[in-house]
């Protein structure tokens, strides 16, 4: 493991614990006057977009190293079905996703895709229904890897592939 990450996690973890403690302290001791609430509040607003900022950040780098990992894996045919670490085993996961076309922008298909989909006009005109990201990847992942079409209203075009790794633990970060 890259000794520049396990440093990172460590700081982190650390950085998560101080903040964590703080947290309780101010939950079950908060201020009293009107003026340490409003700032309380302030600092938990702006701690809130930098958690939310890094955590976006996070989730980027690893659909990044996920998508690498998987295309390396595929590029060099390995013995087993998954990567194996001294820290964990990553299985790579190959999806399939579609562009979902929308009402707004290309109502043609969408009205394509909700017809496939038998929900009636009245229904589609008031996007009662919307599309789950996550079945409806299952379900185009399936459609081509049984080589079948994909549902009126999607564009073969704008066909991607996903990929991601699931990890299981062997042993801690510092082990």
């Amino acid at each position: 493991m890259l000794k520049n990450l396990q440093d990172m996690y460590f700081d982190l973890e650390r950085c998560h614990d101080q903040v964590l403690t703080e947290l309780m302290r101010l939950e079950e001791d908060p201020p009293t006057e009107l003026a340490e609430l409003a700032d309380s509040a302030y600092v938990m607003r702006e701690t809130l977009a930098k958690i939310t900022s890094m955590s976006g950040v996070v989730k980027r780098v690893r659909k990044k190293i996920d998508s690498l990992a998987c295309l390396i894996f595929v590029s060099q045919p390995l013995k087993e079905g998954n990567i194996k670490t001294k820290h964990c085993t990553a299985t790579p996961d190959f999806k399939m996703g579609a562009s979902i076309p929308s009402k707004k922008h290309t109502p043609e298909e969408y009205f394509k895709l909700m017809k496939f989909l038998e929900v009636s006009d009245e229904f589609a005109e008031r996007e009662l229904f919307k599309v789950h990201w996550p079945n409806f990847v299952e379900y185009v992942s399936e459609l081509t890897s049984m080589g079948k079409t994909l549902p009126d209203g999607i564009d073969v075009d704008k066909t991607y592939p996903i990929y991601k790794l699931t990890i299981r633990r062997k042993n801690a970060i510092n082990e």
